[in-house]
């Protein structure tokens, strides 16, 4: 089992102001086989509940992760596991790579490939608002290859977790993800940047005030658009939808309108099928019965 030990210095040691050496062992299946003994240079982060800091192995620059309690093991511990499996195809172009994990009683420390710095913490005041703009774009185009290559996306996305160095961006902290599997071929063959078709990247495009020059993608229903996600699919409506069901119903399209979208729910949850004939049969005998005309409409 190979041991890192990793030196910080009393300069950078603030809370104590005296230098300290932490000792970890690496857990199975982690890289790299070797021990490492890390001296600390430069502290990035220094939370109540995690730190990191700057150093070299060997040639590289990298980045020391540390948890210092149960929960922000427990966190460090899942992004760790995350690093080794789901996000391995994404390590080196759009997250950093793992360089190893090393954990003793009470710690854990995640090496990474070093980055650089948050993007949050860039002095940007000097760009004009299309340079702006432009940067933001570079990111999220980082998000939406991120997504479609892991078909994950990170719980906590901010631009607090997006660094970059030599006009390259990486995404960071993966101790959250949600899995989302967008609908069959609807990320790939997104046309960039134009059409986000993805609740989740679109949302990301919506906070970072690239909208509305990326438009969300529509299904018309009757005679109205909707949000395209909220919703099963244009071929799936019209195989679905009740053989009473006219748009010049006014009255009653509501009620049409509520039970497409939760039954796009109930799919995406697992509770129902709509690919299959069968499915979709059953889906329509389930259909709401259209309601009363109103007395007031002759």
């Amino acid at each position: 089992m190979a041991q890192l030990t990793v030196f910080i210095p009393s300069s950078i040691a603030a809370e104590t102001e005296t230098a300290s050496e932490l000792s970890f062992s690496s857990i199975p299946s982690s890289v790299p086989v070797l021990s490492l003994r890390v001296n600390v240079h430069s502290s990035v982060y220094n939370g109540p509940h995690s730190k990191v800091y700057r150093a070299n192995i060997t040639d590289t620059a990298v980045v020391l992760k540390i948890s210092t309690d149960k929960q922000s093991l427990e966190d460090l511990t899942r992004e760790a596991d995350a690093y080794r499996g789901l996000l391995t195809p994404a390590q080196g172009s759009l997250i950093p790579l793992c360089l190893g994990y090393y954990q003793n009683d009470c710690q854990g420390c995640l090496i990474l490939e070093d980055c650089g710095d948050p993007v949050a913490y860039l002095d940007f005041s000097e760009l004009s608002r299309e340079e702006r703009r432009y940067l933001r774009k570079k990111i999220l185009h980082v998000l939406v290859e991120f997504h479609r290559l892991t078909h994950h996306y990170p719980a906590d996305f901010a631009e607090r977790n997006v660094v970059s160095l030599d006009g390259k961006y990486r995404l960071i902290d993966f101790h959250d993800l949600i899995k989302h599997e967008c609908r069959p071929g609807t990320v790939a063959q997104m046309t960039w940047p134009t059409d986000l078709v993805c609740t989740y990247l679109s949302v990301a495009a919506l906070d970072m005030g690239l909208l509305p020059e990326i438009k969300f993608p529509t299904v018309t229903i009757g005679n109205k658009s909707y949000f395209a996600l909220s919703y099963p699919p244009k071929h799936i409506i019209d195989a679905i939808l009740p053989d009473w069901f006219d748009p010049s119903l006014w009255w009653t399209i509501d009620r049409v309108i509520d039970w497409l979208a939760d039954v796009q729910d109930d799919y995406e949850a697992g509770l129902v099928d709509y690919e299959s004939v069968e499915g979709r049969n059953q889906l329509k005998m389930r259909a709401p019965m259209p309601e009363p005309k109103p007395d007031y409409i002759h």
